[in-house]
């Protein structure tokens, strides 16, 4: 492969196609939850790509799969395809093994097309399979959250913040993780099974994915210790730049000197003429002292003006590399979508996830962090807390559970929320588990206020959960909430 600025073909092939894959994945998503064919075309044109950068590369196997995509996108967005949960599936899948594809090396191509090519073959067959059905899906309503309890987050103001859902069932959690604000996040307890944070006001039908696309910013592909570096250099420029300071001090001590010289001259000038002798040269070397300070004067002004647009220039210059740490929140939740839609089909209940503040700047560290948490949170909130379709309905809510994840700065914290409108944790049941556990006794349970009670669900083993299962039960979910948003100088909530 040639090499272009230090990276291979291969290597800009791997980040242009993790990048659309991602995209087409996220897409995928909002498509089958809003089914508005508006919303395809972004989804075109990142199949698209990727067909094109794996064809420069000679990349069959990946055009042949993005082809197939694109072709079933094209269906949808012309109107000759209704947008079904099944072929989502499959464009799914296809999303996913273009993922897989893009963490390869190129040493490592050839034995994943091996290990892949039945898979890619068997989902290219599915694709160009004509659906039973070609008749468009008008745009979908969004609809409505039912409205829930809300508790806000509290706690230490420390850098950023996450908050948690707890382990399982849950009220709200709200927990900050250190980074940019304090963050918050509901949670849910079931007695048998599920936890659920509960959200606030009616939520907004979903974005649709072409803002996500188009809005977010052209980048570069730099390593993270370039960036320090970088973040460094800035700051011994800053430094550098107040050093000159001292040279300005030492030109003021200079005038001050030539001060003095220039009343001794005067004060010697008039002795010289009360003693009737000629104080002409005693003047001239006056006149020649006065222009030296006049000179030393301007240039101190020179040095005034010079240290102030270099201390502009390098501050400025320090704060917009500190800025280029920071990465919108909108990218530790690009996956989240997805992972609630798949965990939701698979424990026979509908759910959608809703993003508020995806454009809140996270440093780039504290958003590395942010993946188990939120995860956690979210599978707990769907197993413990969501209800069943028909228990939804029996309850008077709509038939799918609405899941949110609130980003905000505040108070020099960031405040991370996650809640759900399902049942909400059972404190009765709670105090009853505790008191079988032997973590207490029943008087001391009884006295116990309900923030005291759901202290607990961050104890590690501790879960109330009716019975273990691949999904929760062992009483790590929030515990690994907790001991995450301390290790980066924050704190969770329930």
């Amino acid at each position: 492969m040639s090499d272009l600025g230090g990276f291979s073909l291969h290597e800009l092939f791997r980040g242009e196609a993790e990048t659309h894959a991602a995209a087409l994945s996220e897409g995928l998503v909002k498509l089958e939850g809003t089914s508005n064919p508006a919303i395809v075309e972004p989804l075109m044109r990142a199949a698209h790509s990727i067909k094109g950068a794996a064809r420069v590369i000679g990349l069959d196997i990946a055009v042949r799969l993005a082809h197939g995509l694109e072709d079933v996108l094209v269906a949808m967005q012309k109107g000759r395809e209704a947008i079904s949960s099944s072929r989502i599936d499959q464009l799914l899948r296809g999303a996913d093994l273009l993922a897989s594809l893009a963490r390869v090396s190129e040493a490592e191509v050839a034995q994943w097309t091996a290990t892949n090519a039945s898979a890619v073959d068997q989902l290219a067959a599915e694709l160009m399979v004509p659906p039973p059905a070609a008749v468009q899906i008008a745009p979908a309503a969004a609809p409505t959250a039912p409205t829930g309890f809300q508790v806000p987050s509290s706690g230490p103001q420390v850098p950023p913040a996450v908050s948690p859902v707890s382990p399982e069932g849950t009220t709200e959690t709200p927990s900050q993780l250190p980074a940019a604000v304090p963050a918050a996040v509901p949670a849910s307890i079931p007695a048998p099974a599920p936890i659920s944070a509960p959200t606030s006001a009616p939520m907004s039908a979903p974005t649709p994915a072409a803002a996500t696309a188009t809005t977010r910013a052209s980048s570069v592909r730099v390593t993270a210790e370039k960036l320090d570096r970088l973040l460094q250099l800035a700051g011994e420029t800053m430094l550098e730049s107040r050093r000159l300071g001292v040279i300005h001090e030492e030109a003021l001590d200079f005038k001050r000197m030539l001060v003095r010289l220039e009343d001794e001259l005067d004060r010697l000038r008039a002795e010289i003429r009360a003693a009737g002798l000629d104080p002409t040269l005693v003047a001239r070397a006056r006149g020649i002292v006065e222009k030296g300070r006049e000179g030393v004067v301007a240039h101190l002004l020179t040095v005034e003006s010079a240290i102030r647009r270099g201390e502009e220039t390098s501050t400025q210059l320090y704060h917009e590399v500190l800025s280029s740490r920071m990465r919108p929140f909108a990218d530790a939740t690009a996956s989240l979508p997805r992972a609630v839609r798949d965990l939701a089909r698979a424990l026979g209940k509908e759910a959608r996830l809703e993003i508020v503040g995806e454009s809140v700047p996270v440093d780039r560290d504290i958003l590395a962090r942010l993946d188990a948490p939120l995860n956690h949170l979210l599978r707990n909130a769907l197993d413990h807390g969501v209800e069943t379709p028909d228990e939804r309905r029996a309850q008077g809510k709509p038939a799918q559970a609405v899941l949110r994840v609130e980003a905000r700065h505040h108070a020099g914290m960031l405040h991370i929320r996650v809640s759900d409108d399902g049942r909400g944790i059972d404190i009765e049941a709670m105090r009853e588990r505790i008191v079988r556990r032997a973590l207490t006794s029943r008087e001391m349970a009884a006295t116990m206020e309900r923030h005291e009670l759901l202290e607990f669900l961050f104890r590690p083993g501790f879960s109330t959960a009716a019975q273990i299962t691949e999904i929760s039960g062992r009483g790590v979910g929030l515990d690994v909430v907790q001991s995450t948003a301390r290790e980066i100088g924050g704190v969770a909530r329930i």
